[in-house]
């Protein structure tokens, strides 16, 4: 059988040949039917256009991360990690896609800091993403193992962009028990754009 579509998207107009029709039944209500065409009349055999006409109605979406975690002083095998130190630490984030940052969240569920809070600041390509003043970084309350949370930055709607790198700077630890086995989270709000 031969057909004349008209289709902006994918982009598609002229004659087709009919190959093949397939019908299924989903959810008991619902026939799901596939009409496979092919450019061109008469001649069936031409897979190559086959192919192209397929991949032309393919919509590839990259859905961008909502969520950049980072795991800090992670015991792996469990009990081998001494605790969180001082200093830059070794795991980084690469930002995919670009957006903004919305809020950050952190906690110690099981191996909470003891004797002083843990103050960490998050570096965004080595710039500090908190307003100055460690009451402004993330802090995590001593022999608290509830999550904390902020929406405070350096500036309102705190852009990111693809390829900057997230690193982290532990200001201070637990004094008696340092702490161990934490996460933080950035919340990120994605530009959804499609690229022009």
């Amino acid at each position: 059988m031969i057909i004349d579509v008209n289709r902006t998207y994918p982009t598609a107009s002229g004659l087709y040949t009919v190959e093949q029709v397939s019908s299924r039944e989903e959810d008991l209500a619902l026939w799901r039917h596939t009409v496979t065409l092919r450019a061109g009349e008469g001649d069936v055999t031409d897979l190559q256009a086959l192919e192209a006409f397929r991949a032309s109605g393919r919509l590839w979406v990259n859905i961008p991360p909502t969520l950049a975690t980072m795991e800090i002083a992670k015991d792996n095998p469990p009990d081998t990690n001494p605790g969180l130190a001082v200093g830059l630490q070794p795991d980084t984030y690469r930002f995919r896609g670009s957006g903004v940052i919305a809020s950050w969240d952190a906690r110690f569920s099981v191996d909470f800091p003891v004797g002083a809070d843990i103050i960490i600041d998050l570096l965004k390509n080595g710039v500090s993403i908190f307003p100055s003043g460690n009451a402004n970084k993330i802090n995590i309350t001593a022999g608290s193992s509830a999550e904390f949370s902020g929406f405070r930055f350096v500036s309102d709607n705190l852009a990111y962009s693809d390829g900057d790198l997230l690193t982290m700077n532990v200001i201070q630890v637990g004094s008696t028990t340092p702490g161990k086995n934490g996460l933080v989270h950035l919340n990120l709000k994605p530009n959804t754009a499609l690229p022009a």
